[in-house]
């Protein structure tokens, strides 16, 4: 894989993505640079579908240019789900009330819908879903999400939702954003300070055990590697990204025990799954855009 060519005209995320995917040592590119123009209609039903279609269109093309017959193409589909309003605005969220209505407007509005209900009913979630399509026609696609509740008042200015203390819950802030610095240590192969965070927390959620799992392996400390991402699938067992670290670990004999770093370096054979965590990885680190009515 030397080419990845990622669907998006948007700068800023542009920079988390070669950050993120760096290990790969790919060149990333995106649909501009590429200099590939299209407009794909997005109707699918679930945030899946829509980043595959993306993903397999602009590879379509890509594909018909010698210099890209062999890259990959990533796309995304992101929004945020609102439990009490039936998981609205969901996929709909870039358009939700209009693509011109102001976040202010289209906040508000969620707020109203929310008047009176409690907090332990307004649970929410940003998703985003990373689908990568691959030279040989394939299509792999996985989900990220960061879960939350809906505030009582607006803060912040980036759209939907982001981290705040306003929403009287800044204890849930505090752990994720620790839980989230842990993963950039290990993005980065600093286990030992990935674990000491972690063991700092007190919230033991199916994230904490999943990331537990990826410091333990980077120390080399399997046994508890294995046990710990038993235990995350065992607290979310819809979670694809764990199912698929636990295949890996019970399935792949040496595999596992031979990773020295879960972001690169992988052994033979590894390489397609290397891309899946990344994608996994990518898909957490892009869901919450900060500001609006979300408390993660």
């Amino acid at each position: 894989m030397e080419k990845i060519i990622f669907a998006t005209g948007n700068e800023h995320k542009m920079i988390e993505i070669r950050a993120i995917l760096s290990d790969l040592g790919a060149e990333i590119l995106s649909q501009k640079e590429a200099g590939i123009k299209a407009d794909v209609v997005e109707d699918g039903a679930t945030f899946e579908e829509n980043a595959m279609i993306k993903a397999t269109e602009i590879a379509k093309i890509a594909n018909q240019m010698p210099e890209y017959k062999n890259a990959v193409v990533l796309a995304d589909d992101s929004g945020l789900e609102i439990d009490y309003l039936n998981k609205e605005p969901g996929i709909y969220s870039a358009r939700y009330m209009g693509e011109d209505t102001s976040y202010d407007i289209k906040n508000q509005t969620l707020l109203d819908r929310l008047e009176g209900v409690p907090d332990e009913k307004r649970t929410a979630r940003f998703v985003c879903a990373i689908a990568a399509a691959m030279p040989d026609g394939s299509c792999e696609v996985v989900r990220g999400t960061m879960e939350g509740i809906i505030g009582h008042e607006i803060a912040g200015e980036n759209g939907f939702g982001g981290y705040s203390g306003n929403s009287g819950n800044a204890y849930q802030d505090e752990e994720s954003v620790r839980r989230q610095a842990a993963a950039n240590y290990i993005q980065s192969s600093h286990f030992r300070e990935a674990m000491n965070v972690l063991q700092s927390l007190s919230q033991r959620n199916g994230q904490w055990y999943y990331l537990s799992s990826m410091a333990n392996m980077g120390l080399g400390n399997n046994v508890n590697a294995l046990s710990d991402i038993r235990e995350a699938v065992r607290l979310e067992p819809d979670n694809m990204q764990y199912q698929m670290l636990l295949q890996r670990m019970e399935g792949g004999g040496s595999w596992y025990r031979e990773m020295q770093n879960p972001f690169g370096g992988m052994p033979t054979g590894g390489d397609d799954y290397c891309m899946k965590l990344c994608l996994a990885n990518l898909a957490c680190s892009l869901c919450c855009p900060g500001g609006g009515v979300f408390c993660c």
